[in-house]
């Protein structure tokens, strides 16, 4: 598109291959004077994760021009490896001024899931960017990343690769189907019932799914493998459910992923736990999430476990040992050693659910038949969203109900008691002074109800959003796909404000400062939840007035 700086689709020519510099690369002068310098700002650890999810890998690109200005220059960015390009080019046109700077923010340049997902070990790469002016290049930067197998993870940079983690949790794998039908068996004979209904039964019966899963796979006298040495710096390997329960070998971090995996084909939420060295299983007993799909400070989980809203399981006590280790002594473990006192070595927990929620899906599950054949299982989303309950039915008018003007001492007290005028705010209300909520299509009714619910609405700032919706180019809530915002009132009963994070704590601190006062001075609660407005003319005037009212307070949760 001229003029705009926006990315193009066309297609670069093929570019060579090279093992990529850590500094500009730059032509020959042109007629135009100095070449202009490239800063480029990446994602520097590129993965089949992040194909697959869709993440925009290029964040930023700086040009310095140092000469004349030049209009409609070409910005062609690429991704490549030593054998060639692993995404398609983009060309995006800039202005360059004269003696200045130009940015171009988020260019949408994106990996080729199908190049990455044939990658079989960690490579150099790099992202390379050139100015084009009338077809030749005027200056070129390739900015080097590191290209991980495709089968390996990361956690680089930390809260982004702890995200993509969330994508090597696999339901769909066969293996895990077979997994939690030997836990339904399990689960009848100790029980009396297979069902496994996720938290429809209450935090006792998710522990006893849970304990028939981690008994169900115990049985497959899985052999523990040591991982290597500085994983989390390094990266790993990960082994798919398939390797692990049938091939009967795996890594702790393995069997938490292979154990994550069956606990949410069971509708039950698992949380990832990685610290140094190390990674361990935790699960919510209540139906429950975190703020997002992952954090790296972990003080507020850790009195989630104290107050038995999430509980852990120390997978390795899975694999081979004599005796055998019971479920309820996989608890402990992790928390004694990782969790209690200095939580220095915790690099961050992962919320599976939440990531699903941000549109962090599983990587495809590739089987191989026994005549060779390969089949790609696709992950498909189960709905477990509880049904969104019918608007009730607006009460009738009863059948003798009169019409007609009401006697004269009765408008005297009307008048009396009602201001009538535009100076009413529930007649001619402004803006100014509110604050706006962005609610999923058809949640009006959904937003009243869980207003009088003790666990309330969780209002959020408009740009609070996971690491992963900012690198889709997503800035505020309200851009977020419908379905998502669903997702995250059914599940959390979260909803965007209009205010960014910046104002967030004095502007709502300043309201519920004022309505406490009000309320102390009057007696009476002066704040309320307006749904839905009625948009109407009077005279020559546009006139908004809301149409129910809730009251309500507002009070602060884990510091929001």
């Amino acid at each position: 598109m001229s003029e705009t700086g926006q990315p193009r689709s066309d297609a670069a020519p093929p570019m060579t291959p090279a093992t990529p510099p850590p500094a500009d690369v730059r032509t020959a002068a042109p007629p135009m004077g100095p070449a202009p310098m490239l800063t480029v700002t990446a994602t520097p650890v590129l993965s089949y994760a992040l194909a697959h999810n869709h993440i925009a890998v290029v964040h930023r690109v700086d040009i310095d021009n140092a000469g004349p200005a030049v209009g409609a220059a070409t910005l062609r960015i690429q991704v490549e490896d030593a054998t060639g390009p692993i995404g398609g080019a983009i060309d995006a046109l800039v202005d360059l001024p004269e003696n200045g700077a130009t940015s171009l923010t988020q260019p949408s340049v994106w990996l080729d899931p199908a190049a990455m997902a044939r990658i079989e070990e960690q490579r150099p790469g790099g992202i390379r960017v050139s100015l084009l002016v009338d077809g030749s290049v005027v200056a070129e930067r390739i900015e080097p990343v590191r290209i991980l197998a495709a089968n390996q993870w990361l956690a680089e940079p930390e809260l982004l690769g702890l995200e993509m983690l969330a994508a090597f949790v696999m339901p769909h794998h066969p293996a895990i189907a077979t997994l939690v039908a030997q836990a339904a068996d399990r689960l009848g004979q100790r029980t009396g019932s297979p069902s496994i209904q996720g938290y429809r039964s209450g935090p006792n019966r998710v522990d006893q799914v849970v304990r028939a899963i981690y008994e169900a796979a115990q049985a497959r006298q899985i052999r523990y493998v040591t991982p290597p040495a500085s994983w989390t710096d390094l990266g790993q390997k990960v082994r798919t459910p398939g390797e692990v329960l049938d091939g009967r070998q795996g890594t702790c971090l393995d069997t938490t992923l292979t154990l994550a995996a069956a606990l949410e084909q069971a509708g039950i939420r698992p949380l990832l736990f990685v610290v140094h060295g190390h990674a361990f299983l935790g699960y919510w007993r209540d139906e429950r999430s975190l703020a997002g799909p992952a954090q790296t400070e972990v003080g507020d989980v850790v009195n989630l476990i104290d107050l038995e809203l999430i509980r852990l399981v120390e997978t390795t006590t899975i694999t081979v040992s004599n005796p055998p280790w019971t479920f309820a002594a996989s608890h402990r473990p992790p928390y004694t050693t990782f969790l209690s006192g200095d939580l220095s070595t915790v690099q961050g927990v992962v919320d599976v659910r939440q990531a699903r929620l941000d549109r962090i899906v599983p990587l495809p599950v590739q089987v191989r038949g026994a005549d060779g054949v390969v089949t790609v299982v696709a992950y498909q989303p189960v709905d477990r969203r509880s049904p969104v309950p019918d608007a009730p039915t607006a009460a009738r008018q009863a059948a003798g109900d009169r019409k007609g003007e009401a006697p004269a001492r009765i408008e005297q007290w009307k008048n009396a008691l009602l201001d009538l005028s535009l100076r009413n705010k529930l007649i001619n209300f402004h803006r100014r002074g509110s604050i706006a909520l962005t609610v999923p299509d058809g949640r009006l009714g959904a937003v009243e109800d869980r207003v009088h619910q003790p666990s309330g609405v969780l209002l959020l700032a408009s740009d609070q959003l996971a690491t992963v919706a900012a690198e889709r180019g997503i800035k505020y809530g309200r851009d977020l796909p419908a379905g998502q915002l669903a997702d995250l009132f059914t599940s959390r009963g979260s909803l965007f404000t209009d205010i960014s994070a910046a104002g967030y704590d004095v502007r709502l601190r300043a309201m519920a400062y004022k309505a406490r006062t009000v309320i102390e001075e009057t007696g009476a609660n002066n704040l309320y939840l307006a749904l839905g407005s009625l948009l109407w003319r009077f005279e020559d005037r546009d006139l908004r007035s809301p149409l129910v009212l809730v009251p309500i307070r507002l009070s602060t949760r884990s510091r929001q």
